[in-house]
């Protein structure tokens, strides 16, 4: 059984193998396992469940997200994780993030929350992905949707997109084009809630890196800010990178405006970190008349998981399925519904 996901150092490729075990150990007599299958763009995986070539979905719970399954036959399991951004002073300037105080910004090729806040500014990217000249040997920790902060390897272990995250949610694909025009219309929309904002003259350079140019950048650049999107700690980032991290947080106009915007997008707070910042949330998705009790059952295996002498993986004991009570209930499958109690 295919479940769409990123690549085979993804979180979501590790949580479907987890998943396969635990389904397996609930349910031996039924003839049944999960399989991880890449796709890069968010809009393939959703088409490829629409023509049933898949079973589940792994993406982010975004608007298109949301769009996509108010249009199309595709409902919401339940929610899997949440992932954030940690914004990383680079220059140690020490100030909150306005549109102008640092003289650069850098994302890795894949983020999601910056480029949502560069559309709904009208913001262009400064140049082309800056790519590394040489093979830049450091330790990287897990990817973003994906990244779990506490498995450091060797970077030959990993693809190219083994530190970037593999969101990717620009409507790219054909599922998506019935909202382009709803894009168009929000610009304007989007340029008043701005105003009101006090957000205006975006002149900061943004800059797409190479993810072997992560650590070069935390260690040799300096006034500017690395936007990085994971899932674990902080600490485990600061020993991948092999660096002391200053972070640094959002003003509150540029946060607040960027949630006006993109709800899906929701503030933050890491405690051990002491870091106010910005994230989402990973999903699990599936085809709308998929049976009712294998979707319940599914939930049910994440939820109750059984004891066991080994420890629970990260990725498991970060889990926020309950958050999955918070969703409209329009968005859920009739068997997630059934299992909250919502139906």
């Amino acid at each position: 059984m295919q479940i769409e996901t990123g690549d085979h150092q993804s979180a979501s490729w590790q949580f479907t193998i987890e998943l396969s075990d635990l389904w397996q150990k609930n349910f031996p007599d039924l003839d049944i396992s999960f399989s991880p299958s890449y796709t890069s763009e968010i809009a393939e995986r959703f088409e490829n469940l629409l023509s049933k070539n898949a079973r589940l979905v792994i993406a982010p719970l975004s608007m298109s997200a949301n769009q996509t399954m108010l249009s199309f036959p595709i409902r919401l399991v339940t929610v899997l994780w949440e992932v954030y951004v940690v914004p990383i002073d680079i220059g140690n300037k020490n100030e909150p993030i306005s549109l102008n105080n640092y003289r650069n910004w850098y994302i890795s090729e894949k983020s999601v929350v910056i480029p949502e806040l560069m559309r709904a500014l009208n913001k262009s990217f400064f140049a082309e992905t800056i790519r590394a000249e040489y093979e830049y040997k450091m330790s990287v920790i897990k990817t973003p949707e994906t990244r779990t902060g506490t498995d450091i390897t060797d970077k030959r272990q990993f693809n190219d997109d083994s530190i970037d995250t593999e969101l990717n949610i620009e409507p790219t694909q054909p599922i998506l084009k019935p909202f382009e025009n709803d894009q168009a219309d929000n610009s304007q929309i989007f340029q008043k809630l701005a105003q009101i904002a006090g957000l205006k003259d975006f002149d900061t350079e943004v800059l797409r890196i190479d993810n072997d140019m992560i650590q070069e950048v935390v260690s040799e650049y300096r006034d500017g800010i690395l936007f990085y999107e994971m899932m674990g700690s902080i600490l485990s980032l600061k020993e991948a990178l092999e660096s002391k991290l200053t972070t640094t947080s959002f003003k509150r106009n540029v946060q607040d405006f960027l949630v006006s915007v993109h709800p899906w997008i929701q503030p933050m707070y890491k405690r051990r970190a002491r870091l106010k910042t910005l994230g989402f949330n990973m999903a699990l998705f599936v085809h709308a008349d998929e049976d009712p009790e294998f979707v319940k059952n599914i939930i049910k295996v994440l939820a109750k998981r059984p004891k066991s002498y080994f420890p629970t993986s990260f990725i498991l004991r970060n889990l926020s399925i309950q958050k999955t009570k918070e969703i409209l209930p329009i968005y859920l499958h009739a068997g997630s519904l059934k299992y909250f109690g919502l139906d």
